[in-house]
């Protein structure tokens, strides 16, 4: 994905180069929009997260370490390995 535009794909973004960032991760547009379905269903507030919730940023990052473990994300391409 190429810079996003929005402030939530902007932190997930984040959030998987800090926390995954060694498992050469791509996410797509779709695939952060997935995840960011699955927050809200669980309870999860943007609004509540960017005021500085810590309970909506605990529940984003367990829903992105779910998405990482079940290969929810698109992987970057590996040559001649």
């Amino acid at each position: 994905m190429s810079t996003p535009y929005q402030a939530h794909y902007r932190l997930m973004q984040y959030i998987v180069d800090s926390s995954h960032g060694g498992k050469q991760l791509a996410p797509r547009r779709e695939e952060f929009d997935r995840v960011a379905l699955v927050f809200t269903r669980m309870g999860g507030e943007w609004a509540k997260l960017f005021r500085g919730s810590g309970r909506d940023m605990n529940l984003l990052k367990k829903t992105i370490n779910v998405a990482v473990e079940n290969g929810i994300f698109s992987t970057l391409p590996t040559w001649g390995e």
